[in-house]
């Protein structure tokens, strides 16, 4: 079977350290491939910067994925840039939002050649390192907590909770097996939203 192309489209590296795993995971037994869309430090000069503000010009300045071979685009905010003072004035609820999305419409908003079939948009609440702290701590509501990281474990020699790549690959594993686990999951409604919208565009395909 031909392996699924994902891109990724993200704030950081350490963002893309763990959605890759994640979705390797989830779309298991099928082999997927991956292109770091954004941010892309392969390139000399690199045309955006990192963070949402980089993802932002990235969307902005590249309406060629909309003609993307990609299988699935993933593009990643984390949901607390909502209370943002550039952000923030741009949202407009409607009644029965709930409170990410019109964060998530906005985001949309981006991709000025309009949303291609295959993104999916993911909001982790607060941060992606919501994710890794329910994995590695016996916290409870950690979607409800501002500035996850500071809580990390601490890795390596150094006992410091460094933000890097290799760290954020440690700190992922725990995480993966409670994607099979729908009870687990459900702790952490903006991840089970995450799979929830990844499963339904592979079976679309």
């Amino acid at each position: 079977m031909t392996p699924l192309r994902i891109g990724i489209i993200c704030e950081g590296t350490t963002d893309a350290a763990v959605l890759r795993p994640v979705l390797s995971t989830l779309l298991a037994p099928r082999d997927v491939t991956f292109a770091l869309l954004q941010p892309d430090h392969d390139r000399l000069q690199p045309r955006t910067g990192p963070g949402w503000q980089g993802v932002r010009k990235f969307l902005n300045e590249a309406p060629e994925i909309l003609a993307s071979p990609l299988d699935l685009i993933v593009v990643h905010i984390d949901a607390d840039i909502r209370i943002d003072p550039e952000i923030e004035p741009r949202l407009l609820p409607e009644p029965e939002d709930d409170d990410l999305e019109p964060l998530c419409r906005h985001v949309k908003g981006w991709m000025v050649a309009g949303v291609p079939e295959s993104a999916v948009i993911v909001i982790p609440r607060e941060r992606t390192e919501s994710w890794l702290l329910a994995a590695n701590s016996r916290r409870k509501h950690v979607e409800a907590i501002p500035n996850p990281e500071q809580y990390l474990p601490a890795l390596g020699s150094s006992g410091k909770r460094a933000k890097s790549i290799p760290v954020y690959e440690e700190l992922v594993k725990p995480l993966l097996p409670r994607l099979k686990k729908p009870a687990e999951l459900r702790e952490l409604p903006e991840l089970a939203r995450f799979t929830s919208k990844v499963r339904a565009r592979v079976r679309s395909l």
